[in-house]
């Protein structure tokens, strides 16, 4: 018997070349998320050395927060 086509069910079951089946949009969703959290803390973490280092400069100019 000649190889057997895949129907429709047996690709659903089957991981494609990045190992995920389409049903695994919900890991996809989850990614998403997580690469929004690390942009946003990364985002935080910049401006917190910002802020700290915008003190140490001469000047009358300070930090966004604790500038006068």
């Amino acid at each position: 018997m000649a190889s057997k086509k895949p129907d429709y069910e047996d690709w659903k079951r089957s991981p494609d070349l990045s190992g995920e089946t389409p049903d695994s949009a919900e890991g996809h969703r989850i990614l998403v998320w997580l690469w929004i959290i690390g942009i946003v803390v990364f985002g935080l973490i910049v401006w917190g050395i910002a802020e700290l280092t915008s003190n140490l400069r001469p000047g009358p100019h300070g930090g966004l927060l604790f500038g006068h």
